[in-house]
């Protein structure tokens, strides 16, 4: 109710595209200030091509910047913490060999908000990450949070009901491509979910899916 009270305020919709006035802004004054590169006298049209060429890096940069600022600042101290040290801190056991946080709290601190969950539905376009599927609404993290893994935009993806079920929350990969489970997951999916997983590291750093959740940031 809130979200479609606020979309009948002309300004709330114009701050939707807020984040375009550096992205074109600080290109062109950039290109101006290296005095416009790629600029041959009597050829025009090779200083717009420089101009072009910077406005197009900076629609791909100033949007990631944006959504970091907009979206992780509070998720910046927690980044800078190892993974390994994120992982043994959430399942340490006291010396009787028991969990000091109970399955609640763990689901407490892993809980995926509902703005986090219509932002990753919005940059994934509700399509499943792993099959393509539409009208996929469960959200994935890529390393599981038992593993280090944040619940963050860089973490999030979108997955149909079938393929959440084949990656459940046990899987995932390490830089090196060694694959790693734990007694949850089913061995027999192991090549699905690796593909699943490949799915979600290239989508990662697809600048037009970054695009898509700068825009839905002011929704």
């Amino acid at each position: 109710m809130a979200t479609a009270a606020r979309r009948r305020y002309p300004a709330y919709a114009a701050s939707r595209a807020v984040w375009l006035v550096p992205a074109f802004g600080l290109p062109v004054y950039g290109w101006d200030q290296l005095g416009q590169p790629l600029h041959i006298p009597g050829a025009a049209w090779a200083g717009t091509a420089g101009l072009i060429a910077m406005i197009l890096a900076g629609l791909c940069v100033i949007p990631g910047l944006f959504v970091t600022l907009a979206c992780f600042a509070p998720d910046l101290p927690k980044m800078l913490v190892p993974r390994k040290c994120r992982a043994w801190y959430r399942n340490r056991e006291d010396r009787y060999g028991y969990k000091k946080r109970s399955r609640a709290e763990q689901r407490a601190s892993s809980y995926i908000t509902d703005r986090l969950h219509r932002l990753v539905n919005t940059a994934d376009r509700n399509r499943c990450t792993g099959c393509g599927a539409r009208g996929a609404t469960d959200v994935d993290h890529r390393i599981p949070w038992s593993w280090g893994g944040l619940t963050i935009l860089w973490n999030c993806f979108t997955l149909c009901a079938n393929c959440n079920r084949v990656i459940k929350v046990d899987y995932w990969e390490d830089f090196a491509g060694r694959a790693h489970w734990g007694s949850h997951f089913n061995k027999t999916y192991r090549y699905q979910a690796h593909e699943i997983f490949r799915r979600e590291s290239r989508r990662r750093w697809n600048p037009v899916r970054m695009f898509r959740i700068a825009w839905a940031v002011g929704t």
